[in-house]
């Protein structure tokens, strides 16, 4: 997060003292643009269980299920039967070389627990078809989501294969104050081709 938290950026945070913590605050909002960027990662899972609570059909939602070898962020049980949910949290958001769009970007750093945890969401289709990946895009100036490919084709790779295989993908765009954040819409999914431009056909 080099590009938000440059010297001098004006900050929200949340005032939690404890003796067992380093210090009283936690770093909660930071302002890039003119606009406020949510870097609690935590905040993202609370969001997902408070949107998924919200939906139609929803019979039951649990928090931190373990599946496998990984733990999960929600598992949840609707109509289309029994699933688990792996949350990310998205802060990096790239412009397309052509300048037309504004693409929120995962991961921002290379991450081997995201990659394990597609693959288990993926290959546990047989038996979970309501297995499902949300990506929270903490700041609203993104126009759709894409894959890290330069930080992280590893990911990447593991990404495309869930698509394809037919693992659920939402990505939530979210408006974000000092001290809040709610969901605007659901963005579509892109790749890119080696000029940093949206690839044709590769999206929802």
């Amino acid at each position: 997060m080099k590009e938000l938290l440059t010297k001098d950026a004006e900050v929200g945070l949340a005032y939690y003292p404890s003796p067992t913590r380093k210090t009283d605050y936690t770093l909660i909002t930071v302002r890039y643009h003119q606009i406020w960027v949510c870097i609690d990662a935590v905040a993202a899972n609370r969001l997902v269980y408070h949107y998924l609570s919200q939906q139609k059909g929803i019979r039951k939602l649990q928090r931190e299920v373990t599946y496998r070898d990984s733990r999960f962020d929600l598992a949840r049980e609707d109509e289309n039967g029994y699933g688990y949910v792996e949350v990310k949290s998205v802060n990096l958001v790239i412009e397309t070389s052509d300048h037309r769009n504004r693409c929120a970007c995962f991961p921002d750093a290379p991450t081997k627990r995201g990659t394990k945890h597609i693959k288990e969401l993926t290959s546990g289709l047989k038996e979970h078809q309501n297995n499902a990946l949300y990506f929270v895009v903490q700041r609203n100036d993104a126009d759709c989501f894409v894959p890290n490919q330069l930080t992280d084709p590893e990911f990447t790779q593991a990404f495309q294969n869930a698509r394809q295989n037919g693992l659920d993908v939402h990505v939530l765009l979210c408006d974000v104050t000092i001290d809040q954040m709610n969901v605007i819409k659901e963005i579509p999914v892109y790749a890119l081709d080696d000029n940093g431009n949206i690839t044709k056909g590769n999206h929802d």
